[in-house]
């Protein structure tokens, strides 16, 4: 698991078709909302690496931790679209569509309603069902 800063409010300006860098002044790709996500920042001021090439289509988790450090709620944020380079810090920045904008694209292509909530079932929903498939113990040692 990594740590990563939210960017709020960030506009940007980046080809999907090319890993090339844009001059200052190309104007020929529009400036966009962007939701991006800034690995931990360390003490000689660069920064983790939050998400690497291959990352894209994961699922952006966001834990809020209480005082206590426990983790009081877990949610899922959104899905990672793009991992960009910046040279000035010389640190990746992941671009996230948020969890929200997902189901309305989707709900907007298919014309079907999604609900993801989850009914808060108390102690009951520690306990899940489940069916046990294969023969045997995993050679990974899965359970």
């Amino acid at each position: 698991m990594t740590k990563g800063c939210v960017i709020d409010e960030a506009k940007l300006r980046w080809n999907p078709e090319s890993t090339d860098p844009l001059p200052e002044n190309d104007t020929s790709v529009p400036v966009s909302d962007a939701y991006p996500v800034l690995g931990e920042a360390l003490p000689d001021g660069t920064f983790k690496d939050f998400a690497l090439g291959g990352d894209s289509g994961s699922l952006l988790v966001r834990l809020t931790q209480h005082p206590t450090n426990a983790v009081s709620l877990t949610e899922a944020a959104g899905i990672v679209y793009g991992i960009i380079w910046e040279d000035p810090k010389q640190a990746f920045v992941v671009l996230y569509i948020p969890l929200n904008d997902v189901i309305k694209n989707i709900e907007a292509t298919t014309g079907q309603t999604v609900n993801v909530s989850v009914p808060d079932v108390g102690q009951a929903g520690l306990a899940w069902n489940y069916e046990e498939l294969g023969k045997g113990k995993s050679i990974y040692d899965l359970k």
